[in-house]
């Protein structure tokens, strides 16, 4: 599983299947941050379309913080679009260097 917005690959011990049927019921805040999402409803963000996500406006990778305040609704593929042409210019930086975006 990859996170767009901390640019980690994440290794899922289970096939898609079992991922879906299994992970995603018992295992749901470490993919889908229900937490994240209650959050961001109940300061009156708007529920995603199929086409949208929540995103980070500063990701976590670049410094952002996790924090109802850093949220944003994004279109879907312009979101992981951008975070990973963002995550390709950073990758190898020492921590702390300036990014130009």
């Amino acid at each position: 599983m990859f996170e767009p917005h901390t640019a980690k690959a994440l290794q899922i011990p289970s096939n898609i299947q079992t991922f879906h049927d299994v992970e995603l019921v018992d295992e749901d805040a470490a993919a889908l941050v229900p937490d994240g999402y209650a959050a961001w409803r109940e300061s009156g963000g708007a529920e995603p379309s199929y086409q949208q996500c929540i995103g980070y406006k500063h990701p976590l990778f670049l410094g952002g913080e996790d924090a109802v305040e850093n949220f944003e609704l994004s279109d879907l593929d312009v979101y992981w679009h951008i975070m990973g042409q963002i995550i390709a210019k950073v990758k190898g930086l020492p921590p702390g260097t300036p990014v130009r975006v």
